[in-house]
């Protein structure tokens, strides 16, 4: 999980940085409720770019619809969760592998198996709601059969409170906390996260 993590985060740097210019553009035009939603629903199979990133850019325009655009991106992350899903149960061979292979996440996938036989829901909640790349997990829940239902619920839970944070957060702070919430998004959620998941080993 460790080599996991600091490869891709090394990766989304880059792509940060290229795309951040587009996002603005985009976010604060007139279609971007629907640019967000195709977004969401595209990087949970295969888009390179956390989704988080698009929806600052967006709630920089307009933090007021926050709930809105909050709830829009987790239901949108959600079905594409459910079309990665669908490419690892049925297309894996043809689809699934060589998007892995085209991130060169090979590795990661084996490891996603790894946690899925640990704990499924642990494993998915916490990769919807961190920066770790939602999309091989929800390729590898297709492939390793993960119960649907597990699926869907992890993934709404873990999507929702990473997006509702995000909006709320913009929605008290505003545009003033927006350099912020790029620079210390992948530590905040992370230390969260860390703070739920001994929350559930002290319940169990």
């Amino acid at each position: 999980m460790k080599q996991l993590l600091a490869s891709f985060l090394e990766k989304q740097e880059h792509y940060k940085a290229r795309f951040h210019a587009w996002f603005l553009k985009h976010a604060q035009g007139k279609h971007a409720q629907v640019w967000l939603a195709f977004l969401s629903f595209i990087e949970s199979i295969f888009f390179p770019v956390p989704i988080a990133f698009f929806l600052i850019a967006v709630l920089m325009a307009d933090a007021t619809r926050w709930v809105y655009f909050s709830l829009l991106t987790t239901v949108t992350s959600v079905l594409g969760g459910l079309g990665g899903y669908a490419v690892g149960f049925f297309l894996f061979d043809l689809v699934g592998a060589p998007l892995i292979a085209l991130y060169g996440l090979e590795e990661a996938f084996t490891k996603a198996g790894e946690l899925f036989a640990d704990n499924a829901f642990l494993a998915l909640f916490t990769a919807a709601f961190t920066p770790i790349p939602f999309k091989i997990f929800t390729i590898a829940g297709g492939f390793f059969k993960i119960n649907l239902i597990t699926f869907v619920a992890a993934s709404f839970v873990g999507r929702g409170l990473q997006f509702f944070a995000i909006g709320l957060f913009m929605r008290l702070w505003g545009k003033k906390a927006t350099e912020l919430a790029y620079r210390y998004f992948n530590i905040a959620t992370f230390v969260l996260v860390f703070l739920l998941i001994v929350a559930f080993l002290v319940l169990k």
